[in-house]
């Protein structure tokens, strides 16, 4: 993707700051392709357009209209901006997993969807108006022998904001559980898991989760309190690789939402040093720019904040592991990637590469245009011109 010839689907073109050069990417190549998806996209909006500006209608009709379809055009915009961005994200998965060692580890943390509490029997006032439990889950991958293994910790609350000084109690704890139990660790990669475009990560984990709670629901029990789910989760022994705890946020230390580093909501790669951090606006592209601790006009966020309430169960001899894919001529389950081409024998399999494979893309077709100017492209790459 970074060195994509089209000038929409190279990344490092796409998601540079031109205004910025700490943020901006330098391109080794020429631009000299035109997608004919991409162009599409844009005469269909061209078209819209003009369909709106020689419509017979009143101007005030016309200028609700065309407010309504500049929305819609930067919406549509700014998903395609996203799509590209994830792509990005995906390759700083895969090198974080590239460098796991017996001292490092990653992180994937995400709130999941609100639990609805579960009856066994319940009236139909009781079925309406629910409000959820918020639970919160760190994925802990690690490598050990060549196997790359995974530890959920999940935290259960009754009650819950779920804002950054939220993020961030929760963080301290799987991070001191971490420190305790995994000796040789003393570094971690954290990423955050909800700007995939398909399935994310969590949402996998959690699937068997819920089906747990719903096994022991179904067994005459109640799941209507962190408390409940919990002893839903640990019922039958367990899930591999899972641990839950239930636990309580003091909201009184949370600071003003204003302290905040300026433009945090721009910057989505983050390497934390000694003197600062170092930001990136995407991953890979640009020379970064460096925050120095002294010179943020922030508060430090006091922590300390999670109060236990039912720890985190001892732990399994077996983490979840996510192992290597064979190949067969009876692979029927394909990547929830939608252009990732890979199947596989087994759910299992598929599950395992989703988390930690490499995803193989390709186009579903290319049209004869596209492929004339790749092969075109391909033969004058790297021809400079001579002086006549």
């Amino acid at each position: 993707m970074s060195r994509e010839h089209c000038a929409d689907h190279c990344t490092t073109y796409s998601l540079s700051d031109p205004k910025n050069t700490e943020f901006k990417g330098e391109c080794k190549h020429k631009h000299v392709v035109e997608c004919e998806r991409c162009e599409s996209l844009e005469d269909v909006l061209k078209d819209v357009k003009d369909k709106i500006n020689n419509i017979d209608i009143d101007e005030e009709q016309r200028k609700r209209i065309y407010f309504d379809y500049k929305q819609h055009e930067a919406a549509i915009k700014a998903w395609k901006a996203h799509l590209v961005r994830t792509v990005l994200q995906e390759e700083a998965k895969q090198a974080a997993l590239d460098k796991l060692d017996d001292e490092t580890c990653l992180i994937i943390v995400d709130w999941e969807m609100k639990f609805l509490p579960l009856k066994y029997r319940e009236t139909m006032c009781e079925f309406f108006g629910k409000r959820g439990l918020s639970w919160h889950i760190s994925a802990v991958v690690t490598k050990k022998d060549s196997r790359i293994e995974v530890e959920c910790f999940v935290h259960v609350f009754n009650f819950c904001t779920q804002n950054n000084y939220a993020v961030a109690s929760i963080f301290e704890h799987p991070f001191q559980t971490i420190k305790a139990e995994y000796q040789s660790i003393s570094k971690a990669f954290v990423r955050s898991d909800n700007a995939g475009r398909e399935k994310t990560f969590a949402t996998r984990e959690t699937a068997p989760m819920k089906a747990h709670i719903r096994r022991f629901v179904n067994e005459n029990n109640d799941v209507t309190t962190a408390e409940e789910m919990k002893k839903a989760l640990e019922s039958h022994g367990g899930l591999r690789g899972c641990r839950v705890a239930v636990v309580e946020i003091d909201p009184s230390k949370d600071l003003d939402e204003a302290n905040k580093i300026p433009d945090i909501s721009l910057l989505y790669n983050f390497k934390f040093e000694d003197g600062g951090i170092r930001v990136w606006k995407a991953y890979n592209t640009g020379e970064c720019k460096l925050l120095n601790y002294k010179n943020l006009q922030i508060q430090p966020q006091e922590i300390a904040s999670l109060f236990v309430k039912q720890p985190f169960g001892p732990r399994q001899k077996e983490c979840g592991v996510i192992g290597e894919r064979v190949a067969s001529q009876s692979e029927i389950f394909s990547c929830s990637e939608s252009t990732c081409v890979l199947t596989f024998k087994s759910e299992r399999e598929a599950q395992a590469h989703m988390d930690s494979g490499k995803h193989v893309k390709e186009l579903e077709s290319v049209s004869l245009y596209d492929t004339i100017r790749l092969r075109w492209a391909e033969r004058v790459t790297g021809i400079s011109s001579v002086a006549q």
